[in-house]
Order: C-alpha cells, then sequence, then structure tokens
C-alpha cells in the first residue's frame, strides 16, 4: 500500500480525493481494471494527452479512474450515512444508484469542458503570436529566431497552453533539434486542426524564406484572426443565453417587490 501513497503523491496533482486515492489505485491493480477497460479508454487516453501531455498519460488515466472510484466510495459512504440517521427506503436506493451510475459521466463531462476550454485558449491565442512571427519575419528574421523571440518576449501570461507548448519547441530548438522536428511533434501534441495549418505553412515555406514566407504567414494571421472573431462571437452568444434565466428570475422577484404592496394595500 505503501507504493500506492507514492503513486499519488508523484502523480496526483492534477486530480480530486487524493487522501483515498491509494485505496482506489489498489482496487484498480486488484481487479485488473486497467487491462479490463483499455480498450475502451482510447476518448480519455486522447484527452488526457491533450491536457497533460504524452509523458504522464498512462499513469494520468490510472489516477483519472481511480479518482472515479474514490468519488464512489465517498458517495456509497454518504448513503450509508443517511441510511443509518434517517433509515432506508427505496426512493433513497433508487437516487443513490442513479448517482452512482452517473457519476462517471459527470466527470468525464468536467474533463470535456477542461479539453474544450484548453482548445478555445490555444485557438484565441494562437494569431497573436502569429502576428509577432509574421512581424519579425518581415523584418528580416529567421523563423526559427522569429519564433524563439516571440515566445520569449510574452510577457502577459507565459503560463498560457499556447506559450508552454512554444516553449517546448524553443528548448528542442536550442538543443539543436531540427526545426521541422520540433514543429512536427508540436502538431502531434496539440492536435488541433489550426496548429496543423500554422506548422504545415511555416514548413512548406520556411526554406523559401523571403517574400513567400511573409506573404503566407500574413494570409494565415487574416485566417486566424477571422476564426477568432467568429469564436468571440460565438462565446459572447452563448454567455448571452446562459443570462436569459437569471434575468427571468430577478424580473419575476422585481415584479413581486413592486407588486406585493399594491396587493396588500388592496386586500
Amino acid at each position: 500500500m505503501k507504493s500506492y501513497f507514492i503513486y499519488v503523491r508523484e502523480f496526483g496533482d492534477p486530480f480530486q480525493l487524493n487522501f483515498l486515492n491509494p485505496i482506489s489505485l489498489y482496487i484498480i491493480d486488484r481487479l485488473k481494471l486497467m487491462e479490463y477497460f483499455s480498450y475502451k479508454m482510447e476518448s480519455l487516453h486522447v484527452k488526457l494527452q491533450f491536457l497533460y501531455g504524452s509523458e504522464k498519460v498512462i499513469p494520468y488515466k490510472k489516477m483519472y479512474m481511480a479518482q472515479i472510484i474514490s468519488a464512489s466510495i465517498c458517495m456509497i459512504v454518504f448513503f450509508i450515512g443517511v441510511v443509518f440517521f434517517i433509515g432506508t427506503s427505496i426512493e433513497l436506493l433508487v437516487v443513490g444508484l442513479i448517482l452512482l451510475i452517473v457519476l462517471p459521466f459527470l466527470l468525464y463531462r468536467e474533463l470535456v469542458e477542461r479539453v474544450n476550454r484548453k482548445k478555445r485558449e490555444i485557438l484565441m491565442e494562437l494569431p497573436i503570436l502569429l502576428n509577432k512571427i509574421a512581424l519579425l519575419v518581415n523584418a528580416g528574421e529567421q523563423i526559427q529566431r522569429a519564433l524563439i523571440k516571440s515566445v520569449e518576449s510574452e510577457k502577459r501570461n507565459p503560463i498560457h497552453p499556447l506559450y508552454l507548448e512554444f516553449q517546448k519547441v524553443c528548448m528542442q530548438l536550442k538543443n539543436n533539434v531540427s526545426f521541422q522536428q520540433a514543429l512536427e511533434e508540436l502538431s502531434q501534441r496539440i492536435g488541433i486542426h489550426e496548429v496543423s495549418i500554422f506548422t504545415n505553412t511555416i514548413l512548406m515555406n520556411y526554406r523559401r524564406g523571403g517574400e513567400q514566407l511573409s506573404l503566407s504567414l500574413r494570409t494565415l494571421s487574416h485566417q486566424l484572426w477571422t476564426s477568432r472573431k467568429t469564436m468571440a462571437r460565438t462565446l459572447g452568444e452563448e454567455a448571452s443565453s446562459k443570462l436569459i434565466f437569471p434575468m427571468i428570475l430577478v424580473f419575476i422577484v422585481v415584479i413581486l417587490v413592486v407588486a406585493a404592496p399594491a396587493i396588500l394595500m388592496m386586500n
């Protein structure tokens, strides 16, 4: 069991309920759940790899399963306590069973939302980074140096997901990894269509350099800014739609507050 506590200390930071996760890890190994569910976890594998990188995706996948089991244990203990204090009933058992079934889907939905949020952050920031690179290339800088300078000069949010990924690229370039390999690995790590277009555009044109590369970067920049505006508009519309229900509730409360004195006076 001690090894499971070490495992949680090493890989448990992004996850919750770490005080129970060693027990859950023991259950996973004892019942060989990773082997049983391995072929059913491809989608989970892809999402965890996108969030945390390929280096730790296997242990993080195991920790994610441990988190689900730990949450289920907490829920079971809670319902046992409720039954102990207020007695059992069919309705309570049905509610508990439904929650146990729904719980993994809720946790998976939360993971999907985190993936989508990270994708949005990357897509919103990518045009800004590309603008910096294009300006430096237009000024006569080599594309490799332009990329490194653009990433290293970022002061607003250096821990932004996009810049964290590009920092890995810069480190690879400084360690004499080929430019093509670094960008291809970047595209594979992120797995977003727009980033793939970005890397492919640079790789197809960086050897030519000069006006051709500058023109390609400007064209791509225009496309990405258009996508960014569309995404911002969509997010604004979603935010507006989410405010409709609270506004209706506030309107009803205001009507009641205003109308109540008049109704009382009439009575």
